[in-house]
């Protein structure tokens, strides 16, 4: 048996997404839009602009959330360093 359609007039919600399904498949093909008797065209409101759009390495930056050091942690963080580099003054001046 073969499938039939009936739309009521009261049913417009459905028959407008049959419409629109038609209309989509047209632009699909590249064909010209199919209006109504009467029918003024659709005003499509245009597409927000794109945002912008981070390289990768500052997206990381962004994402990557700095540690809070105690004092005491931090004195100790400095320390390491100048001990590195005492150590990196005497390899290079003692050879």
């Amino acid at each position: 048996m073969n499938d039939t359609y009936v739309f009521d007039d009261s049913d417009d919600e459905a028959r407008d997404t049959m419409d629109e399904i038609d209309a989509f498949e047209r632009r699909m093909r590249g064909e010209a839009p199919k209006q109504k008797p009467g029918q003024q065209p659709k005003a499509y409101a245009p597409k927000p602009a794109r945002p912008a759009v981070k390289s990768g390495s500052t997206y990381v930056q962004s994402a990557v959330k700095a540690q809070q050091l105690t004092e005491d942690e931090l004195a100790a963080a400095e320390a390491k360093v100048a001990v590195s580099d005492l150590d990196k003054f005497e390899q290079q001046n003692l050879r």
